[in-house]
């Protein structure tokens, strides 16, 4: 866990390859968590809301709510990924 100056809490992060075809699975976090498209097409839902992530886009998910893949990626594809909370969040949880 490191804080940073600007009040977030940076918990971890990478960059996804997904193989051809692929998936996003089921869940529910307790971070948010902000994905970064660089390159392929990744189909997702967090809640009732779809998404159609393409190169260039972002997608913020938020804490608490299901997200899930909701189409297979047949070409596979690739993201930067980042969990992370409020600094006030993260000082309740990891206490």
């Amino acid at each position: 866990m490191k804080q940073e100056e600007n009040g977030l809490v940076y918990l971890s992060g990478g960059m996804f390859r997904g193989e051809q075809p692929w998936i996003h699975s089921e869940r529910v976090i307790d971070s948010y968590e902000i994905l970064f498209m660089v390159q392929g097409v990744a189909y997702m839902a967090e809640e009732d809301t779809d998404y159609t992530l393409q190169p260039g886009d972002v997608l913020l998910l938020e804490p608490g709510k299901r997200h899930k893949g909701t189409r297979v990626s047949e070409n596979g594809c690739c993201f930067y990924w980042c969990h992370f909370l409020p600094a006030e969040d993260a000082l309740v949880q990891f206490k």
